[in-house]
């Protein structure tokens, strides 16, 4: 324990009677505790031990200095609760405790402070609620109660701090209206509420009643109503910030009558009037030469952008309006501002084409236009972009190819072109990026893939939907590259084919290969084009609203690898299944990009079909990836084989499945499974077949679902190449068609029927109905130990059948 601490001081004329009136041993790098010997240090005005490692609990003998006036323990690791008898302390005027490990309540004894001008408490642990005796404190400046767990409402008391200058008491839990007494404090610069749970709409004159209004930070709540107009009369506004609530209707805030605002947010709201004119209010903004982030994304806002004439190019680095409903194109003082970082304008109906002068953008770094209407080539000069980090184009109609200038991204790391009509051969160049995620799915790409830079890893590469493309890593599944002479030779082949079909023979050629390759045609059965369905978009935010924020009322279940929630959307009342990825499970990535890839080639009705899929980011910039899928009414089949007591009140209650039910979902299960064993391209194994992965409609029809551990068995693979592959998965059913089907009878050595029979006279002769006639242990432990014994001999059934 620290004893005593030396520091100098101010003292009296006479030397002899030197007493030390302010300690400070701030920044000192002090550890332990705070003596309670501190006490006895009466003469003391001041002490400042901010910046070190105390520890352990505030000494309450603190209380003794009724002469101090400022105490500043923040940024230390204080434990414990707020002495309450620092009220004894009648001359305390500054009382600093950020950032420490207080517990506890506010004590309402600091009520006594009579004369305390700054009280700070943020980023600790206190709860309960605020003390409405704080508003006894009549000379107090600044409350900051901010990051704590505070609950209860917002006392009406504190209406009476008429010189409150600082107020922020954002991040707790604290719920209700702000309470109209503190609109009449018009001392107030600093008013922060954000992340609680408060709610109404906030009052129509505000800025008439603050005129000293410096920021307003109230988003993350559910505020709603109109925007206060009033809000141009605080013309000493430098922050806006309302994002995140249901505040509706058009933006009139005249912006020009605040010259100063540097920070406007009202992004997540439903702000718009489905007039056409709900941009106009941007005409308002553009001569702001000292805003710096424009937020406008994820409203209702329809419109054209303004083509005004901006002043912003010196200041504006974050220009957010995307997910709204603005049409027209790209107006050309977006690319004037040449200090932008950040450029989002995805999922809108932005039409036209990209312009030249984007090079003009030098310091971009994050660059979103994807699900927008925009058309024509990509031009060479963004390439000169090479602060860029991320571009997002995916999603449009352009018409265009690769041009060489993008070599210049050496920062470049997240990649989208999917599904926007690009085309032509990919250029060497994009190995040499330092890429982490590359997507050009569903394009017209040609040619050879890379091997090397981020081509070398499958699960950052997408190129699927690019019908000419060969080659890359073995994993991408790429038919091989032909060379020169093949390729000559295949035209020729083509063109002696159709000569053959002009001339009628094509019929008897069909005839032929149909009667021949019968047994393989049945085997190859094609997707049902009428089944495949452009699929939806949905975004975190829509999701989130969906399952009416990850309910647990919503839950449907968990997984290995995630949770399933029921979502309803709002535009048309879809019910669906969303299951959430928890991308902190070891795997559930990989498990994720599995189940998109079988998923994707299989459709039957049988399994689970999938509605769409997500990859984004929440709210705190977290990795989101979720699978959505049809919901099923009548839940899984365990629930109606195994139902759990607690889950019902009554025995009588309790789900039964009759005779024909139970045949019926047999059937099911067994025809989903010849289709994955099969039907499909390449056959799939599930790898996890059990009653909670089967679903059962609303006509009680059966669904496999849960393809997260699926494996596909290439028809050309060997069977040792099979039986090593790796089978994993909890206790369930495997199908052993890739092994004891193998056409080659070579492999099994004669023996397949022999082993085949063996396991099937043991499975039945243990499964007798009646108790006497069955295998007892120690003969059924023996014919086990045989039949390993047998397996043993032969590698493929032994490898297969161990369950790992």
């Amino acid at each position: 324990m620290i004893q005593s601490i030396s520091a100098t001081g101010k003292g009296s004329d006479a030397a002899a009677n030197t007493r030390v009136i302010i300690l400070d041993a701030q920044s000192k790098g002090l550890v332990g505790s705070l003596s309670p010997y501190i006490g006895n240090m009466s003469f003391h005005r001041e002490i400042s031990l901010q910046n070190n490692t105390f520890r352990r609990q505030i000494p309450p003998e603190l209380g003794r200095l009724f002469r101090f006036q400022v105490l500043n323990l923040e940024n230390n690791s204080f434990q414990g609760q707020i002495p309450s008898n620092f009220s004894l302390c009648s001359s305390l005027k500054i009382l600093y405790l950020s950032y420490n490990k207080l517990i506890g309540k506010i004590p309402f004894q600091l009520s006594n402070l009579s004369k305390l001008i700054q009280l700070y408490v943020p980023d600790n642990y206190l709860n309960g609620p605020i003390p409405p005796s704080i508003g006894n404190l009549t000379l107090l400046k600044s409350l900051s109660a901010r990051e704590n767990f505070l609950i209860g409402t917002i006392p009406d008391t504190l209406g009476q701090l008429k010189r409150l200058s600082i107020f922020d008491i954002s991040t707790n839990k604290l719920a209700g209206v702000i309470p109209p007494a503190i609109y009449n404090i018009s001392t107030i610069t600093g008013f922060s509420v954000y992340e609680n749970l408060l709610h109404g709409s906030i009052l129509s004159n505000i800025g008439l009643l603050l005129p000293q209004l410096q920021f307003i930070q109230i988003w993350g709540n559910n505020f709603s109503g109109p925007l206060p107009v009033s809000l141009s009369n605080a013309t000493k506004l430098e922050e806006i910030d309302l994002s995140l609530n249901n505040f509706i209707g058009k933006v009139d805030v005249h912006f020009e009558a605040i010259p100063l605002l540097s920070f406007l947010s009202l992004g997540g709201n439903s702000l718009g009037s489905k007039e056409g004119d709900d941009l106009n209010f941007i005409t308002s903004l553009l001569n702001h030469s000292h805003l710096s982030v424009l937020d406008l994304q994820h409203n209702r806002l329809k419109g054209i952008l303004p083509n005004s004439k901006a002043n912003l190019s010196s200041s504006l680095q974050w220009l957010s309006i995307g997910q709204n409903q603005i049409h027209g194109g790209l107006p050309q003082w977006f690319f004037t501002l040449v200090s932008l970082t950040t450029m989002s304008v995805q999922f809108n109906q932005i039409t036209g084409t990209i312009p030249m002068e984007i090079g003009n953008l030098e310091k971009l770094q994050q660059l979103v236009l994807d699900n927008n209407r925009l058309s024509g080539s990509i031009p060479s000069s963004i390439g000169n972009l090479s602060s860029l980090i991320l571009l997002q184009l995916d999603d449009n109609n352009f018409h265009s190819t690769l041009p060489s200038s993008l070599e210049n991204w050496r920062n470049m790391l997240f990649l989208d072109l999917s599904r926007s009509n690009f085309f032509g051969k990919l250029p060497e160049y994009l190995e040499k990026l330092s890429l982490e995620y590359l997507n050009l799915s569903s394009n017209n790409f040609e040619g050879k893939i890379p091997i090397k830079g981020v081509f070398a890893n499958a699960s950052a590469i997408f190129v699927e939907g690019n019908n000419w493309l060969c080659g890359g890593i073995p994993e991408l599944k790429l038919p091989r590259c032909l060379n020169h002479q093949k390729s000559k030779r295949r035209k020729l082949d083509v063109v002696k084919f159709v000569t053959i079909a002009a001339s009628g023979v094509l019929t008897i050629m069909v005839i032929f290969l149909y009667c021949k390759f019968k047994k393989k045609t049945n085997k190859e059965r094609p997707p049902n084009n009428m089944l495949i369905k452009e699929f939806l978009n949905l975004s975190y935010v829509k999701i989130l609203k969906a399952t009416n924020g990850f309910s647990p009322e919503n839950l449907l279940g968990v997984g290995s690898f995630g949770a399933v929630y029921k979502g309803n959307l709002e535009e048309n009342g879809t019910l669906m299944a969303v299951k959430v990825v928890n991308l902190e499970q070891q795997g559930a990535a990989k498990s994720f990009m599995a189940e998109c890839k079988v998923l994707q080639n299989i459709r039957h009705r049988n399994l689970v079909r999938i509605i769409t899929s997500c990859s984004s980011i929440d709210f705190q910039g977290n990795d989101f990836k979720v699978l959505v899928y049809e919901y099923t009414p009548n839940g899984n089949l365990e629930k109606w084989l195994h139902p759990s007591p607690e889950m019902y009140a009554q025995p009588m209650e309790q789900p039964n499945l009759n005779l024909p039910q139970r045949m019926n979902i047999a059937i099911d299960v067994g025809n989903a499974l010849d289709y994955l064993h099969c039907g499909c391209q390449e056959p799939i194994i599930h790898c996890d077949l059990k009653p909670s992965n089967i679903l059962l409609d609303n006509d009680m029809v059966a669904h496999i679902g849960d393809f997260g551990l699926a494996k596909f068995i290439p028809q050309l693979m060997n069977p040792v190449q099979s039986s090593s592959l790796g089978v994993r998965g909890t206790i369930g059913y495997t199908a052993p068609d890739p092994v004891l089907l193998q056409e080659d009878e070579g492999v099994m050595e004669g023996r397949k029927v022999e082993c085949l029979v063996g396991m099937i006279k043991f499975g039945v002769s243990c499964s007798m109905e009646s108790p006497q006639d069955r295998m007892d242990m120690g003969t059924a432990v023996l014919s086990f130990s045989l039949g390993t014994a047998q397996l043993s001999r032969h590698s493929i059934l032994a490898e297969y059948f161990v369950i790992e």
